[in-house]
């Protein structure tokens, strides 16, 4: 499961559910990978 500022981020990972604190969501992993995504682009073509 993805950590990242302390925060566990299950929204992305089936199976890797927390009752109660957080669960698989595919809304939430599309655009979790459609930022990725954006972020890398940009990084790659110097815009940050």
């Amino acid at each position: 499961m993805p950590v990242a500022s302390s925060i566990y981020h299950a929204c992305t990972d089936q199976g890797f559910d927390v009752p109660g604190a957080s669960g698989w969501d595919e809304p939430a992993t599309r655009q979790s990978c459609a930022l990725t995504h954006r972020f890398i682009a940009d990084a790659f073509n110097g815009r940050l």
